[in-house]
């Protein structure tokens, strides 16, 4: 089912269901009130038939019967009976039905109203106060207008009933269907948006209205698609080309080895050659491999107390035994004691890995191989990695975070591009952000910031 019937649906059974409740609450009322003013009627005729009863002694029963009869508020079937204190009946007006129980009589006597119904005969018993003592009168008859000004209640409530449902019905389809065509016409945009144009967007409207937030998402979304493609894109693009470098350089190697026999020492040169071209190809399948697992869903709940300053000079020792020509050091810009400003929540691979890479780029990069890195504590930890290299000029300094990305001035450095990008992920993931401040010739400072754990 559709959200247009769905809505149609939906608000005509709402409406029923408030139609059906209020038609029966007005039935119930009407029928309660109906039978109220009967049985006044009934009392009041009580009263007026047993007071001529009592004053006009000299009137024949049968006299005051068909007085009763032709009277113009006589009811419909009417019967009355009247006791006296002791129970005695002195009148009654019709054969046809019995008496009524002693049991009713005893209460009237004692001054309870009574009101029972006998067939479609209601009854009234009432105690009746005179100069000559006090008598017990039920009266009863058949509220033969009533009944059916009630039944055509109940007929014209079951008419506006149906039609209201059927009316409800049709402007719940009509107003569902114009309040969702804004919305089919966002489908129907979005249907015709492929992978080839993915520049195209959904047209906006200047109303403040939820299908007009719906296309502002979509926009943005489409807006997050086209950039992760492009991004996509020029990942296969960079990553085939630094694929295809080394093993084009190892085919020519190999090809020139076999146009004729060398010397020794001349396979020995080219096999060295060719070994260093495998090595980078290898950093490069490892830097993809954990960008890629960057990239992948991590669970959260899978991170771990760390304490920031050991990691740091972990990594420094790692690098440090790796790359001897390497110097790295490390200072506290405001020390502290409390433990808890030193441990931060995160994977300790993809930290280390992080931390690795930015101090790793500042010695590569940098004429004495050297980085400064500083620690500062407050709320949160600050690290900064300084070097004193080449820098990085405006122009490329917000590309330098991007995949396979290298700056003119670092051609030829080795490198594949990766790191940067690797770590930007890495710290996000963290909660963290690593920003970049460079001046070209003078050197660079990243600065990495991570929430510390609270427990």
């Amino acid at each position: 089912m559709n959200i247009k019937r769905s809505l149609a649906l939906q608000f005509s059974l709402i409406v029923a269901t408030i139609l059906l409740i209020f038609s029966f609450l007005i039935y119930q009322n009407s029928s309660r009130f109906r039978h109220s003013e009967f049985i006044d009627r009934l009392k009041e005729k009580g009263f007026i038939l047993t007071e001529l009863l009592l004053e006009e002694s000299e009137i024949d029963t049968s006299f005051l019967g068909t007085v009763e009869r032709n009277n113009l508020n006589f009811l419909q079937e009417q019967k009355i009976f009247v006791y006296d204190s002791k129970n005695k009946l002195i009148y009654r007006n019709s054969f046809e039905i019995r008496e009524p129980d002693i049991k009713i009589i005893k209460e009237i006597n004692l001054g309870k109203e009574i009101q029972y119904t006998l067939g479609n005969l209601e009854f009234a018993g009432f105690n009746f106060a005179h100069r000559k003592g006090k008598y017990s009168v039920i009266i009863g008859a058949y509220d033969e207008t009533g009944i059916i000004k009630l039944d055509f209640l109940k007929t014209l409530l079951f008419q506006i009933f149906f039609g209201s449902l059927l009316l409800t019905g049709f402007l719940g389809w009509f107003f569902a269907k114009r309040s969702l065509n804004p919305m089919v016409g966002v489908i129907n945009e979005v249907d015709q948006i492929t992978a080839t144009n993915l520049h195209m967007r959904v047209k906006t409207s200047k109303n403040n209205d939820e299908i007009s937030h719906l296309a502002v998402t979509f926009n943005e979304m489409l807006n997050r698609l086209e950039s992760a493609f492009l991004m996509q894109k020029n990942f296969v693009s960079n990553a085939s080309h630094e694929f295809r470098t080394p093993l084009t350089s190892m085919k020519g190697l190999i090809e020139v080895m076999l146009m004729q026999n060398r010397k020794e020492e001349d396979y020995i040169k080219t096999l060295t050659s060719i070994n260093d071209d495998i090595n980078n190809l290898i950093e490069l399948l490892q830097g993809l491999s954990e960008l890629a697992k960057v990239n992948s869903e991590f669970m959260e709940e899978a991170f771990e107390p760390i304490d920031i300053v050991d990691l740091l000079f972990d990594v420094r020792s790692e690098i440090l035994k790796n790359k001897p020509k390497y110097s790295a050091s490390i200072k506290f810009e405001n020390f502290t004691e409390d433990i808890n400003k030193t441990i931060i929540k995160g994977n300790l691979a993809l930290i280390k890995s992080a931390i690795s890479n930015l101090m790793d780029n500042a010695c590569k990069f940098s004429p004495d191989m050297k980085v400064m890195v500083a620690i500062h504590f407050s709320n949160d930890v600050t690290i900064h990695f300084i070097d004193e290299g080449i820098g990085i000029s405006e122009s490329e300094i917000n590309h330098v975070f991007e995949p396979f990305y290298r700056g003119n001035d670092t051609r030829n450095i080795s490198g594949h591009g990766i790191g940067l990008s690797l770590v930007k992920k890495i710290i996000e993931l963290h909660n963290g952000t690593v920003k970049v401040k460079s001046t070209q010739g003078i050197g660079t400072v990243f600065t990495v910031t991570l929430p510390t754990f609270t427990t």
